[in-house]
């Protein structure tokens, strides 16, 4: 229950598991000069809290998650849950020690449980896949990042107590746009001695004749048929950006 302070840190969620002594946490964690992620809120049931990445491109719905051992898990509140905050993000991370052996799935498991087959399943539902393909403690898979965005990697460290620490990157976001096919105008190749003498030959009385707006009007007709009549033109394709 005491004050964390880590130099260069600032707490940005805090999800403890209840007042006994053996109460656990999950906690987050935002370097102070990093401004686009905030809290959103904290389970009710389990050990585990949401929080929103902001990104010019969108925003990830980023899921921290600490599954005792031996726990009654129902992946009823875990799905209502991701459907009310996934509202706010157009893609999700979820990452933690759950606990969860499946050999079918996790590969590095001891045994296969119903458990593990039901959260295979629910991930693979929402188009998510389960990242980390080696062992986090001793020689079991226990913690995993759990996502659905492009080009996420992730890395398996050294121990850090009794668990190897997971260190996982995504990537920056590129907003891909298509440009429309653009107009040139190549006036280097221009019929320039034609054009000059339709401007010589030309009756400019009609610049005497009605209100300014109307004469600068006819005008600027008179220019834009006299280029697209003898000045070649080529257009661009569309580009990405």
């Amino acid at each position: 229950t005491g004050k964390l302070e880590v130099p260069g840190y600032v707490v940005i969620s805090r999800r403890d598991r209840s007042s006994s002594p053996n109460r656990g946490r999950v906690l987050a964690l935002c370097r102070t000069d990093v401004k686009n992620v905030v809290f959103l809120n904290n389970s009710v049931c389990a050990e585990r809290s949401w929080h929103l990445i902001q990104r010019d491109t969108g925003s990830i719905l980023l899921g921290n998650w600490y599954r005792p051992p031996g726990e009654d898990t129902s992946l009823d509140a875990l799905r209502l849950e991701l459907d009310q905050a996934s509202s706010q993000a157009d893609e999700v991370i979820m990452c933690g020690d759950l606990n969860i052996h499946n050999r079918r799935w996790l590969r590095f498991s001891n045994a296969n449980t119903v458990l593990g087959d039901q959260l295979r399943a629910f991930i693979e539902e929402r188009g998510m896949s389960q990242l980390v393909q080696e062992p986090t403690r001793g020689e079991y898979l226990l913690d995993l990042v759990i996502a659905n965005v492009d080009g996420v990697r992730v890395r398996v460290g050294p121990k850090i107590a009794d668990h190897r620490y997971l260190l996982f990157k995504v990537p920056d976001a590129v907003e891909v746009r298509e440009l429309p096919s653009r107009k040139i105008l190549h006036y280097n190749k221009a019929n320039w001695d034609q054009m000059k003498d339709i401007v010589a030959r030309q009756d400019w009385s009609f610049l005497q004749n009605g209100s300014v707006d109307n004469m600068l009007g006819d005008f600027n007709a008179f220019l834009t048929n006299l280029v697209e009549s003898y000045v070649p033109v080529s257009w661009t394709s569309k580009v990405k950006s």
